[in-house]
């Protein structure tokens, strides 16, 4: 070997000492800000995106904030799909969103290089009180498809605005937080929120939850890992025998697949808690057991505060619901209440209290007596939507003889209140076609012209419309055309359109088809503009702020015809009449077609 080469083999030996010692010695390159957040997002199991879906805004609740100034939309990414618009989710921050009808005019497709911020919000309704911020994870989004100006612009944004009431939701943010602790809160938040929802079990819950915890220990208050423990609690094995009471509220941990909270008057649409109620006085001896049992539930338990449920929670809402004019708040209390209670006997005690699950016990147990509750309700002070849709119901299903049944409904039919009137005249039907059927005549006959209260679904006009599809006798039908006719136009267009915006089916079509051609050379505008305090929910052609009475009969009309081309905001009046020419036209080749 030259010396030339034995020094230039010393060099690659140096060098590559050194460049080891390098390797050996050179710090970890750090994770950028956005970089850590994105990798902290997906150890908490929060969704991403597809990358065929595209970023949109997605209309605001328009809830006022500290400042009085409403933002008005989201960001979010819709997804695509082979279908309709309507059948695409949009992922708003870590919430899946199916829009509602009158939300896709505002789904609007965005340049994410070129988007103005200055409307968008951050807080988004999770649950009953349960806001997250759903800006945070849709920067985060935002970072993972790259677009880094957009992201960073929305952390700052978001992580500026509290979220939540904080007096009310018990994962309130505050503003301003460091952005991983305000990630992290955020995706608790998420899962929480995810426990009253049907589409995850508690055990693919749990372990996320207590991650975040592990990863950040300031998040573990008493109030969260009392939570944790609750959902522990019910997965351990069941042990109750099955149809006792404690099998019963085993189910309560089942989840219904019902969204809203639970309160004592919304307790009507939970199967469960309605079979632990039903059994009355047979069921209070294990409620009284129950009263602190801890394990969630699938359901919210009110209406302040997101808070699941407690199966505890469950037996105290039945004990009071029994027990109307006592304050049960303990086990004492309900002790003291079962011993005078029980001493009465069941029957007597429940024939001298009112509330909805009382009747519903009487109902099962004591059936003989609904005629009478049912018209002493009537006869009192109470016109609550609710209760007098439960009696009725009760009523026309209980077990008693169908002309009991017929007797006390009718009463209720010609009651004062329209309230008692709708809901008695809904259960007739099945009972005694012909009595509904001249009973609806007589209300259309009767039925006001006007309306001190918002037009849609729930007008009088609109209730009306949807009983008479339980009938096809003609005196019905032509009735309702007299009074809307009558009618001013909001209510007019509620017997055309009853529901509001998506459509009865198919039922009672050829009378329905009679029904609308009446109204197809009807030139009434209606100015939703002018008076939107009465148009503030779905109504009546509600794509269409201004929109004659003809032309809603026909588009209602091309819908039972299988006219596909619908009306559009757009539409001159050249547009419609070219429209109701087709309609016509669709009319003249069915009447054809009957004929032969």
């Amino acid at each position: 070997m030259t010396d030339l080469q034995r020094r230039f083999a010393q060099c690659l030996v140096v060098v590559a000492v050194i460049g080891t010692v390098g390797v050996l010695v050179a710090p970890r390159r750090a994770l950028s800000e956005m970089d850590q957040l994105l990798a902290d997002y997906r150890s908490y199991g929060l969704p991403l995106p597809p990358h065929d879906a595209c970023l949109v805004r997605f209309p605001h609740e328009q809830r006022p904030r500290d400042d009085d100034s409403p933002k008005d939309y989201l960001l979010g990414f819709r997804l695509a799909s082979s279908g309709e618009r309507e059948q695409s989710p949009v992922l708003v921050g870590s919430v899946y969103k199916v829009p509602h009808d009158w939300e896709l005019p505002a789904i609007i497709v965005v340049n994410p290089l070129t988007e103005d911020l200055s409307l968008v919000g951050a807080e988004l309704d999770a649950a009953s009180n349960m806001e997250l911020n759903a800006g945070l994870a849709t920067a985060v989004q935002c970072h993972a498809r790259g677009w880094n100006d957009l992201s960073r612009k929305l952390l700052a944004m978001s992580l500026a605005e509290p979220i939540g009431n904080v007096y009310f939701n018990r994962f309130y943010q505050p503003p301003d937080q460091p952005p991983r602790k305000a990630l992290a809160a955020m995706a608790f938040a998420h899962w929480a929120a995810e426990l009253t929802k049907a589409e995850l079990g508690l055990a693919e819950i749990l372990p996320r939850m207590r991650y975040i915890i592990a990863a950040h220990p300031e998040l573990g208050s008493e109030s969260n890992r009392e939570l944790l423990h609750g959902i522990e609690a019910v997965l351990k094995p069941r042990n109750s025998a099955p149809g006792s009471v404690e099998s019963l509220l085993d189910d309560l941990t089942e989840p219904t697949g019902l969204p809203g909270p639970v309160a004592p008057y919304e307790d009507g649409v939970n199967p469960y808690y309605l079979r632990l109620a039903e059994q009355g006085f047979d069921a209070v001896p294990a409620l009284i057991a129950h009263i602190d049992d801890l394990r969630l539930t699938r359901r919210e338990r009110g209406m302040n505060a997101f808070i699941p449920a407690t199966v505890g929670h469950f037996a105290l809402l039945v004990l009071k619901a029994l027990a109307p004019d006592q304050q049960i708040s303990s086990r004492s209390d309900a002790i003291a209440w079962w011993e005078q209670a029980r001493s009465i006997g069941e029957e007597q005690y429940l024939l001298g209290h009112k509330s909805e699950e009382i009747w519903r016990v009487l109902a099962r147990k004591y059936p003989q007596h609904m005629p009478e509750v049912y018209l002493e309700f009537l006869h009192g002070p109470s016109d609550y939507e609710s209760e007098s849709w439960v009696l009725a119901k009760l009523v026309a299903n209980c077990k008693i003889s169908t002309e009991l049944k017929i007797a006390a409904l009718e009463r209720a039919a010609r009651h004062p209140q329209f309230v008692h009137r709708v809901n008695a005249l809904a259960q007739l039907p099945a009972l005694d076609p012909q009595r509904f059927a001249n009973l609806l005549a007589s209300e259309f006959d009767n039925a006001p012209t006007t309306t001190s209260g918002e037009y849609g679904e729930m007008s009088p006009a609109a209730r009306l419309a949807t009983l008479v599809l339980e009938t096809s006798d003609p005196r019905a039908w032509e009735a309702m055309a007299r009074a809307a006719r009558r009618a001013e136009v909001g209510l007019r267009m509620d017997y055309i359109q009853p529901d509001g915006c998506c459509g009865v089916g198919e039922r009672q079509r050829s009378r329905r088809i009679d029904f609308l051609v009446g109204f197809l050379d009807d030139e009434t505008i209606r100015d939703a503009t002018a008076s939107p305090d009465k148009f503030r929910g779905p109504y009546a052609g509600y794509e269409f702020p201004k929109l004659e009475v003809r032309n809603l009969a026909a588009l209602e009309l091309a819908t039972l015809l299988q006219i596909n081309e619908g009306g559009k905001p757009e539409w001159t009046a050249d547009d419609w009449a070219q429209f109701r020419t087709r309609v016509r036209a669709s009319l003249a080749r069915e009447h054809v077609r009957n004929e032969h």
